[in-house]
């Protein structure tokens, strides 16, 4: 399975009706990242209201990998002047990473 095939795999299950197509799109016009680390991948990216949104994450959960990609989510958007991450798609994720002192 591509990266692009669990990108739109992970939009699916979260209900977002994005998908790699759209996630791709906005790595090129500078609105989004892509952050890989051993087990997990994830983008997250900016939206029209300046919102920063998590647009997927996949893989298998592991802390040290988790914790890798939210601290260069942060760095990167830290540089265009946003401090907070909205995390919606699965709750599943949502609650592990709040859980997990990731996010509120």
């Amino acid at each position: 399975m591509s990266w692009a095939d669990e990108i739109d795999k992970a939009c699916i299950r979260g209900g977002s009706p994005y998908g790699a197509v759209e996630v791709l799109g906005w790595m090129r016009e500078g609105d989004a990242r892509f952050f890989c680390s051993g087990g997990l991948h994830a983008s997250c990216f900016i939206d029209d209201a300046g919102i920063a949104r998590v647009g997927h994450m996949a893989g298998v959960w592991n802390r040290q990998d988790a914790a890798w990609i939210i601290a260069r989510c942060r760095q990167w958007l830290k540089k265009r002047g946003i401090s907070e991450i909205n995390i919606e798609g699965r709750p599943g994720w949502k609650r592990l990473l709040q859980r997990e002192g990731f996010t509120k």
